[in-house]
């Protein structure tokens, strides 16, 4: 009887279905670089392009600039791939609309994995990313 209740309880909190898969979440992360503060764009239409290094590897992403966002995220396609976790440099450069670089400041930060949903759902390698601080201007 004692059995029972235990397992009656399980089941009402939610743990019970033994053996079976852990249901994932769309939760994810980026695979790339996180940009705070968001620069405010000068001009409608500038773009945010992050250059990360690290040993003889580079790879660039670009993304457009919103205002007032306090962030923003610039992803790189082949990050996970390119890179693993620890010491990189990046270099943020601010676009204007044709192109041509506003700003542009070079400093090191750390690729570290993450696994919002847990080594279960995002896989061995998870999402690879760092977030930078961008001094002010």
């Amino acid at each position: 009887m004692a059995l029972a209740a235990v397992a009656v309880v399980a089941v009402g909190c939610g743990i019970g279905g033994l053996g079976q898969p852990r249901a994932c979440t769309a939760i994810g992360a980026l695979n790339g670089v996180t940009v705070r503060p968001s620069p405010e764009p000068a001009q409608p239409r500038s773009r945010l392009r992050v250059e990360v290094c690290q040993d003889e590897t580079c790879e660039v992403g670009e993304t457009g600039l919103r205002r007032g966002s306090g962030w923003t995220d610039v992803p790189l396609a082949d990050f996970e791939r390119s890179f693993s976790p620890g010491p990189a440099t990046a270099t943020i450069s601010i676009l204007d609309p044709g192109g041509a670089v506003v700003r542009s400041t070079r400093t090191r930060l750390i690729l570290d994995r993450s696994f919002p949903n847990g080594r279960d759902c995002d896989g061995e390698n998870g999402f690879l990313n760092a977030t930078v601080r961008l001094p002010r201007a």
